[in-house]
């Protein structure tokens, strides 16, 4: 195996937010080893953990089809199990779509229902919630055991992707991306989702300067403090952000990046499934589930999510 390093791609990780090492040693531990790879050619292979596999809820519309079949096309290809793949359709939303339009608030607004409703029915799980222009990969097989791992470890009640943007970044240290989150349903983060929801249809924030709608009120409800480990927000939720190398944000920056990422994220950019596509292309022949040869072209979990 290879021995894991996190270098200038991995800013949020715990090393750099804790006081003591601990955090991440919790983290790195669960990983797989890493270097850097001398040869681009080189195809790694992730293993399944044993365990459960975690739920992941999504809200998508028939006007994002395209976008969601990326989505939905990647599980499918690790095999993962149907009934783990929450999705909401609200069918056809009327036009303009897009970034801050009304079909984009109603489906954001759905999301945090969806998230509350979950955690109010399902306390003490864990649940993943992501948006519909994400895919996965094989990484994500095993990185989800490590992130359970690490939170169970480190008494995190959620943990995030951190935000990467390029518009005023100096002023968005510390930000979350609302795309991409793990939920430990307890009291904490029912108290905080409620919140956020109720914040959200008090005041749906779409103009001035990002963040936007539910990532408004999430960082606002999250109270980053620089330096901090484990962080904590309203209500005492304990928070975190992943390291970086586990999410490709846009494109690759690196050949590590694609070899360690988990998922990717299609953002900054007018054509999504191009995009999409693009990146998928270039990860899949150097990442492999090792026990992907024991399934068809769909694996064990069969051909789609269960759709609500």
């Amino acid at each position: 195996s290879t021995h894991a390093t996190h270098g200038q791609a991995c800013k949020s990780c715990p090393r750099a937010m804790a006081s003591s090492a601990q955090a991440y040693d919790t983290l790195t531990s669960a990983s797989v080893a890493f270097e850097v790879l001398e040869d681009e050619d080189e195809v790694l292979e992730w293993a399944e953990q044993p365990g459960d596999y975690v739920p992941i809820l999504a809200v998508t519309s028939d006007n994002y089809r395209h976008v969601f079949s990326y989505w939905e096309s990647s599980l499918s290809l690790l095999g993962y199990p149907r009934h783990k793949m929450h999705v909401v359709n609200l069918g056809e939303l009327p036009p303009p779509h897009g970034y801050c339009t009304d079909s984009w608030r109603t489906a954001i607004d759905r999301q945090l229902q969806e998230v509350v409703r979950w955690i109010h029915q399902h306390p003490g799980e864990y649940l993943l919630h992501t948006d519909t222009d994400i895919q996965f990969f094989p990484r994500f097989m095993q990185a989800q055991a490590e992130w359970l791992s690490w939170m169970k470890e480190d008494g995190l009640d959620m943990i995030f992707m951190r935000e990467r943007t390029q518009v005023m970044p100096h002023l968005r240290l510390g930000e979350v991306n609302a795309g991409f989150y793990v939920v430990h349903c307890n009291e904490r983060t029912r108290c905080f989702w409620e919140r956020v929801a109720a914040e959200e249809q008090a005041y749906p924030k779409m103009e001035g300067c990002p963040p936007y709608t539910d990532q408004y009120h999430i960082n606002r409800g999250l109270q980053h403090r620089r330096g901090s480990y484990p962080q904590a927000g309203a209500y005492g939720v304990r928070w975190a952000t992943i390291p970086d190398h586990y999410c490709i944000w846009c494109e690759p920056e690196c050949h590590e990046e694609v070899a360690l990422a988990a998922f990717h994220h299609a953002v900054n950019t007018q054509d999504k499934p191009l995009l999409l596509e693009r990146v998928r292309a270039q990860v899949l022949p150097v990442q492999r589930l090792a026990s992907a040869s024991q399934y068809g072209a769909t694996g064990p979990g069969g051909a789609g999510a269960e759709t609500v």
